[in-house]
């Protein structure tokens, strides 16, 4: 399995500035993966997802096609972005949590 996935947009912002109705978005695909979906295209989704599906892609099974907040993208099941939307997932992830300040920002695990 070959798995590319960028880290930003095109840096070529000049190229894209005639185009209308055109959403830039960072370039990924699998090549020669384990399993295949006909549900793989403008699907909305974020790094968190990449997980369970480069394990999918592997030839992994993954229980329920979810690992932590990471949805398999070869599966049915909604990312949650398509679920909740990017608007809510942004604000619930952008909320204050004592326990990962404590434990992995301050690096306190007692």
């Amino acid at each position: 399995t070959i798995i590319i996935v960028g880290d930003h947009l095109s840096m070529n912002n000049y190229s894209f500035n005639s185009i209308s109705n055109y959403e830039r978005n960072v370039y990924n695909t699998f090549i020669n993966s384990s399993v295949s979906s006909g549900n793989t295209n403008n699907r909305e989704f974020s790094t968190m997802d990449y997980f369970p599906t480069t394990l999918a892609s592997l030839g992994v099974t993954i229980e329920d096609d979810r690992l932590r907040l990471g949805t398999n993208l070869f599966s049915d099941k909604k990312t949650i972005l398509e679920e909740f939307g990017k608007e809510e997932v942004s604000r619930e992830l952008a909320k204050n949590s004592r326990y990962y300040n404590r434990c992995f920002v301050n690096n306190d695990y007692n």
